[in-house]
């Protein structure tokens, strides 16, 4: 059984540094008492700082621009 707030397999979009990004919730962990962090595999790469990701680690608590979507058309 999952835990829940373990969200790993929903979608969600959002600014990283930035730029607009949107993808898939790999894996959650609880950070810092009750935050989460987010493995989010990008739906498309995205260029930070010089470099493509394809991956991207999301804080949900501090960064007040992401969003937890039910279904990809909600990002467009």
């Amino acid at each position: 059984m999952r835990a829940n707030w373990d969200l790993s397999g929903r979608m969600i979009s959002g600014k990283y540094h930035g730029i607009p990004y949107r993808g898939i919730i790999e894996t959650t962990r609880v950070c810092y008492g009750t935050d989460l962090v987010f493995r989010v595999q990008l739906m498309d790469m995205i260029e930070v700082f010089g470099e493509w990701r394809s991956v991207i680690l999301v804080q949900q608590e501090r960064d007040k621009e992401n969003y937890i979507l039910d279904s990809i058309e909600e990002s467009c």
